[in-house]
């Protein structure tokens, strides 16, 4: 049983995913799989990740007969993981050399269900875009309702909560709604400070999708919490506030 599954869902990644998988096989911590969700697309993404594959035996490729979509393809990867913890990556983000060790690190040293780290955005080119965005220590459920300030490129959770959750579709923030399953149930989850991971913003990514479509934080907070209206405004205008300052590039959200 490795110590990490890297899940790592493809759809037309082409330019950059050669470079993100690469930048897992660099981990100064070794003990780990890989595991590629492909979804069928119309570029020479399969090309490259069946060459990957072939020369690298950590690499498993699962094979998606139609497009499912980011939370089924990463949902498949749980499904298939047989790590100790379960590290998401999107195809088209990077990380840095050193992020798996000092997260295992951190969960060692503390026990967390939930380990996310801080992290630059980068652009198309690969070029830094601006300051870093640091996370804090540690956060709550009460604290993410405000913004979410876990990465899904940055995050680890244990495999016990990768077999348990699944990422709701139905969501355009899954990813958000995945963490705030978790942290209302009671897990914890707590953040190393140093960026670890790049995420590249280009025009059309979901990163940049996110930040154009308050819409799809309303339905977070008055469809999947069921809050009211009044209360679903309230946390929506903080998120969008947040979600606005932290893509330009400040340093730091409390």
């Amino acid at each position: 049983m490795p110590v990490f599954s890297v899940v790592i869902p493809v759809y037309n990644n082409e330019p950059h995913v050669e470079e993100a998988v690469q930048s897992v096989l660099e981990q100064d911590f070794t003990d780990i799989e890989i595991i590629i969700v492909f979804d069928p697309g119309t570029d020479a993404t399969e090309q490259i990740i069946d060459k990957l594959a072939e020369q690298n035996d950590i690499i498993e490729i699962v094979k998606n007969e139609k497009r499912m979509g980011v939370a089924a393809s990463r949902n498949m990867g749980m499904m298939k993981a047989s790590g100790e913890h379960v590290a998401f990556l999107d195809a088209d983000d990077i990380w840095c050399a050193d992020k798996l060790r000092k997260q295992f690190e951190l969960i060692q040293r503390t026990g967390c269900d939930i380990c996310y780290s801080s992290y630059r955005f980068i652009d198309e080119n690969g070029k830094s875009t601006g300051r870093p965005f640091y996370v804090r220590d540690n956060i709550d459920f009460k604290g993410l309702l405000y913004g979410n300030i876990i990465g899904t490129t940055t995050c680890v959770i244990s495999g016990e909560l990768a077999k348990k959750y699944k990422m709701d579709a139905n969501f355009h923030h899954e990813d958000f709604v995945f963490w705030l399953t978790m942290l209302r149930d009671g897990y914890t989850a707590c953040g190393v400070s140093d960026v670890l991971a790049l995420y590249r913003l280009r025009e059309g990514s979901r990163s940049w999708q996110k930040l154009k479509m308050p819409k799809h934080r309303w339905a977070v907070y008055r469809v999947f919490l069921e809050y009211n209206v009044f209360k679903s405004f309230w946390y929506s205008c903080i998120n969008l506030i947040r979600a606005t300052i932290k893509y330009s590039g400040t340093k730091r959200i409390r």
